[in-house]
């Protein structure tokens, strides 16, 4: 079963894979309504970055992303064991690169969710 976390996608600052304070919130929200899950739901959190820059180092970045926000979720009591964390770097970008906004929207976290036998898909979690 694919179950569809509510809660707001993570947008970074560029360069950076500090959580903003202001989404520090949303996501102990979300790790409250993860502590409900079934035993046997994974999240995979996927980090990605703009094209600015090398892609090693936004190949790294976005691996940087996708283990705060993993961290962070594990501090709320989410046990680690139900999340794993996985960067993509520039690859599948949301929005144009060719604008600030843009690549603002392309700094961003993901999430796959599976429980039970049912293979993870894509979760568009909701924008601000």
């Amino acid at each position: 079963m694919i179950e569809t976390l509510n809660f707001s996608s993570i947008n970074f600052a560029k360069g950076s894979n500090d959580i903003p304070e202001a989404d520090k919130g949303l996501l102990k929200q979300a790790a409250e309504q993860l502590k409900k899950s079934p035993a046997d739901t994974r999240i995979q959190i996927d980090g990605y970055t703009d094209n600015d820059g090398d892609d090693d180092a936004n190949q790294k970045l976005s691996e940087r992303r996708a283990a705060a926000v993993r961290n962070q979720l594990v501090s709320y009591g989410v046990p680690a064991a139900m999340l794993s964390a996985k960067g993509y770097g520039e690859a599948n970008s949301k929005a144009s690169n060719d604008t600030p906004e843009g690549r603002f929207e392309n700094r961003r976290i993901e999430y796959k969710v599976a429980t039970g036998n049912t293979t993870a898909e894509k979760v568009a979690p909701e924008t601000r």
